[in-house]
């Protein structure tokens, strides 16, 4: 953290006050542009949605929640980061569930198809839709930077 407010502090005036420069930086991070980054707002989200899922009975069981949540800090930070910038998101089916969630709602503010095992199906007829709407320049460019071989 203090890195990034050493990065923060470097683009403000030289000759505002220190005091002055951490609280812009502090101002910053309170402010409701910060709160609607993406990664941030799906985060936050995510992290308490999990909270509140625990806290109402969900991964009782120890042993299975740990299988089944292995990897959510790494699953959380990729989603967060990458999904709102996608059309289509491929994930596993307790992440799914969990973006689902009416905390949540990755799909809906964001306008990302999320998919896993259980809309397999799914995915395979919307990559099919995808394929045969593609245009001749398109499937041309795709040939050309991915050569078959003979």
């Amino acid at each position: 953290m203090a890195s990034i407010v050493g990065y923060m502090r470097d683009h403000l005036p030289k000759d505002m006050p220190e005091l002055e420069q951490l609280q812009r930086c502090a101002d910053f991070f309170k402010s409701e542009h910060f709160a609607q980054v993406p990664h941030e707002w799906l985060s936050a989200r995510l992290f308490a949605t999990l909270k509140s899922m625990v806290k109402r009975g969900a991964y009782a069981n120890r042993l299975e929640a740990r299988k089944r949540l292995s990897g959510v800090f790494d699953d959380i930070k990729h989603i967060s980061l990458y999904a709102p910038y996608c059309d289509a998101f491929v994930m596993d089916t307790p992440m799914a569930e969990l973006v689902r969630q009416p905390s949540v709602g990755l799909e809906s503010r964001y306008g990302v198809r999320v998919f896993s095992l259980n809309n397999w199906d799914e995915f395979l007829g919307w990559m099919d839709a995808l394929e045969a709407g593609m245009s001749a320049e398109h499937l041309a460019g795709v040939e050309a930077a991915y050569p078959t071989r003979s």
